[in-house]
């Protein structure tokens, strides 16, 4: 639920009483992917998340671009976490990250990405994040794989 409404709020029994917790507060380790964060400047690689659907285009060289919200990436070592049953790593490198506003997504950049037009790449993004506009922030994310 974290991921898909990050601003949520849980209520719970605290005695008798009942008392609205903020999602993220309910598991000891949750993650929070929707936060705002730099990623780790200590030369670890970071993680870069994708659903189970773009492994084989990224396998087949086909897609190496990736349209992010409210995500941030840097550039350097990646590994880039394919959220599969089991999950699938690649190695990566990120090569360049370009901020934008969905409005002044090319149709070039949201076809590299692996979406026939804006309106379907919106709505992609709407299942993680509903409510997304044309005029929120997004990245441009380029990364080529090393295996």
């Amino acid at each position: 639920m974290l991921d898909y409404f990050p601003n949520i709020v849980a209520l719970v029994l605290d005695g008798a009483a009942v008392r609205a917790v903020p999602i993220g507060e309910l598991l000891p380790w949750s993650v929070d992917r929707h936060e705002q964060r730099e990623p780790e400047a200590s030369g670890t690689s970071q993680v870069v998340h994708f659903g189970a659907s773009y492994l084989e285009a990224v396998r087949a060289g086909v897609k190496r671009t990736t349209i992010r919200f409210r995500d941030p990436v840097a550039v350097g070592p990646a590994t880039l976490l394919f959220e599969c049953d089991p999950p699938v790593t690649l190695s990566a490198a990120v090569t360049r990250v370009v901020p934008t506003v969905i409005s002044r997504l090319t149709d070039d950049d949201v076809v590299r990405d692996g979406f026939r037009g804006r309106a379907e790449l919106i709505e992609r993004l709407g299942v993680h994040s509903p409510g997304i506009a044309d005029d929120d922030s997004v990245t441009i994310v380029h990364f080529n794989v090393s295996e």
